[in-house]
C-alpha cells in the first residue's frame, strides 16, 4: 500500500491529538514500520517566529511519542511558497511535512503568477495548530487607551467619524 499524504497527516494529527479517537481511527492508514527514520517538518519562514517557534514545541511532541527524530527545518522566501513547493514535490511517503499559515496556501497561489503546488491537489489539511492574532499599538505613554483609540479613529478617518 502506498503510502499518501493524507494517510500521514492523519496519522500525526491523531498523534499530537494526545490520546484523542483520531489515534486509532487512522493508524490502519500507515505502514506498520512508519517512522523507521527521522521526520522532516518544513518550516515556511524563517527561525525565531511565531511559526517556528510552534513547529519546533510540536516537533518535540511527536518525537517524544513516535520515538523518532523529528527535525525542523527552515526555509523563507517568496511568502512561504518556495518551501511549499519543495515539499509538495518530495516524495509522498510521510516524512517530510510542510508547517506553514493560512496565507501560503489561501493568499500565495493567488498573489503569485507561478507557484509549485495546488493546495487542495498536492496537500491534506487536517489541522488547525495555532491561531496568531495581530496587535495594533502606539508609543505614547501619556494617554489612556481610550485617547489612544480616538487618537487613532481621528487620524484615519477625521475628526467627525
Amino acid at each position: 500500500m502506498k503510502l499518501t499524504r493524507r494517510h500521514t497527516m492523519l496519522s500525526l494529527a491523531g498523534t499530537a491529538s494526545l490520546g484523542s479517537p483520531n489515534v486509532v481511527l487512522s493508524q490502519p492508514a500507515i505502514a506498520p514500520d512508519w517512522p523507521s527514520r527521522p521526520i522532516r517538518i518544513i518550516v515556511t519562514f524563517a527561525p525565531g517566529g511565531s511559526t517556528d517557534l510552534v513547529a519546533r514545541l510540536i516537533a518535540l511532541g511527536l518525537q517524544e511519542r513516535l520515538g523518532q527524530p523529528v527535525v525542523v527545518e527552515n526555509r523563507a522566501g517568496a511568502g512561504g511558497t518556495t518551501a511549499t513547493g519543495q515539499v509538495a514535490r518530495s516524495e509522498s511517503d510521510g516524512y517530510t511535512l510542510v508547517f506553514s499559515t493560512s496565507t501560503v496556501m489561501a493568499i500565495g497561489p493567488a498573489l503569485y503568477r507561478s507557484v509549485q503546488y495546488d493546495p487542495v491537489r498536492d496537500f491534506e489539511h487536517v489541522a488547525l495548530l495555532s491561531l496568531n492574532t495581530v496587535h495594533l499599538g502606539q508609543n505614547c505613554v501619556h494617554l489612556s487607551f481610550m485617547d489612544g483609540l480616538n487618537t487613532l479613529k481621528i487620524r484615519l478617518f477625521g475628526k467627525f467619524w
